[in-house]
């Protein structure tokens, strides 16, 4: 395999994080390169097609799941916008229901998100107007 390039900033700076990264729903293995000059990561090779990737019950949870990462999130969101001296803006990709950028969106931030689901973006755009 090729080193990639960036493909957010151009760079060719990519370096191997993870040589062997395996997609906890098919199994199948993944190399994962960072880029030194914008710090973004991606997946190599890259998937033509994401259906096998996200199966038709894939972020369907629980009650009690739901609150544990209602917990978990709150505070990745709380550690993240430590990093910064004010509020900024944030995307995030595979946003699922939205509520990773519901929190960022309650401390000031301005928020969007693209997610692949319908379902879940519906549930995005009704509950948390993303």
């Amino acid at each position: 395999m090729t080193r990639p390039v960036c493909g957010v900033c151009g760079a060719d700076d990519m370096r191997l994080r993870y040589p062997r990264a395996p997609d906890y729903i098919t199994g199948d293995l993944f190399q994962v390169w960072c880029c030194g000059a914008c710090g973004c990561g991606q997946t190599q090779p890259s998937p033509t097609n994401l259906d096998s990737y996200y199966p038709d019950g894939y972020r369907r949870y629980s009650a009690v799941i739901a609150a544990i990462l209602r917990i978990l999130y709150r505070r990745r969101v709380g550690q993240w916008v430590k990093l910064f001296a004010s509020p900024g803006a944030a995307f995030e990709m595979g946003c699922g229901d939205g509520l990773m950028l519901a929190m960022l969106r309650q401390r000031g931030w301005c928020v969007s998100g693209s997610e692949r689901t319908e379902s879940a973006a519906h549930i995005a755009r009704e509950q948390y107007n993303l």
